[in-house]
Parts: C-alpha cells; sequence; structure tokens
C-alpha cells in the first residue's frame, strides 16, 4: 500500500499548474508536493488509527470475540494508519530546489526519504518533451499538459510547465513553448 502511494505522489510532485521562464538565466526556484497531499494523508492515516481503536473498545467490551481475534481484527487498520500518517509527515518535508546555469541544472532536495543532490549539464539530458500525460485524483482521471526536460534517468527529469488540458494553451502553443524551452538551453526537441 505504501508503495502504490509513493507512486501516486511521486506523479504530483509537480503538482500545480507552473511555468517556467528559462529566457533570463540563471533562476533559481522551489518545487514541493501539493500542500492537500500530506493532509489528505495524515486525515487518512488518522481515520484508520481511530478506526481501529474504536472497533477495539467495541469488540473487546461485547465479549463476543476472543481477545486475539479482536487484535486481529484492529492491527490492520492501526497498522495502515501509522504507515499513512508516516507517509504523510515524509511528503510535507519534501522538497526539491531547482537552481538554472547557462550550463546545465542543479537539483537539491529530498522526497520521501531520497534524498537528491546533484549537478547535470543541459547536453546530459536527452531533450525537452512535450505530452498530455494522465493522472489519476480520486476517482477521475485529469489530463494535464507537460513539457519536461527529460534525463535518461526518469527521476531526474524536470518540469518546465504544467497546466491542466481544459486551461491549457493547446496543442500548437504547447510545441512552440517546448521549442522555445529547447532553443534557450541549447538541447533538442523530442
Amino acid at each position: 500500500m505504501i508503495a502504490l502511494l509513493k507512486r501516486q505522489l511521486e506523479v504530483w510532485r509537480w503538482v500545480g499548474e507552473m511555468e517556467l521562464d528559462l529566457s533570463r538565466l540563471p533562476i533559481t526556484l522551489r518545487q514541493a508536493p501539493a500542500p492537500l497531499n500530506a493532509m489528505l494523508l495524515a486525515v487518512l492515516g488518522l481515520a484508520g488509527i481511530v478506526t481501529a481503536v474504536v472497533a477495539g473498545a467495541v469488540l473487546g467490551t461485547s465479549g463476543q470475540l476472543h481477545s486475539t481475534a479482536v487484535q486481529l481484527l484492529t492491527l490492520p487498520p492501526l497498522g495502515g494508519g501509522i504507515g499513512l500518517l508516516y507517509v504523510a509527515v515524509l511528503s510535507h518535508r519534501s522538497r526539491r530546489d531547482l537552481a538554472f546555469a547557462s550550463d546545465g541544472v542543479t537539483v537539491r532536495g529530498r522526497w520521501l526519504r531520497r534524498t537528491e543532490n546533484w549537478y547535470a549539464p543541459y547536453s546530459a539530458f536527452d531533450g525537452v518533451e512535450a505530452r498530455a500525460e494522465r493522472v489519476l485524483r480520486g476517482h477521475f482521471y485529469r489530463i494535464f499538459q507537460v513539457i519536461e526536460l527529460r534525463h535518461p534517468e526518469p527521476e531526474k527529469s524536470i518540469p518546465l510547465f504544467v497546466c491542466a488540458a481544459d486551461s491549457g494553451p493547446g496543442e500548437t502553443v504547447l510545441r512552440q513553448k517546448a521549442r522555445d524551452y529547447a532553443q534557450a538551453i541549447g538541447i533538442s526537441v523530442l
């Protein structure tokens, strides 16, 4: 369950609409997960803990179940709640600082339990990629327009532009933005 949540939250590292201006280098910015991620996980974690405690109290005092059965019924929601609280704290503390210079980008930060501190020249990236990305939010999928500085190692890819597709600029403008980003840092468009 934690691995599934980490994958879902990883997609939302760049959550929120953003647009970088690389025409005036150097620039520095901080990326962070949506504050709602940590709050939602904390609420779900607390709900699991409260459910376990209430179920343990009700089932334990009813006398209908053996104490071992009560423990077996209450431990999964308790463990899940504690795990969700742990991921909520890690998500809340996550951040990523990016420094774009004329020759490359420096990245420092932490995401859940992974720490990153690296520099890469722009030539180390595959190029600038514009695409639509379908992301599950709750019970619905949302489509985002994304322009990303794509690295051969996917976790090192850097979003340059993110916008909800329904309020986005359209395919032609998105492709032009990708060309503008690629030209600003001297790499190809994918």
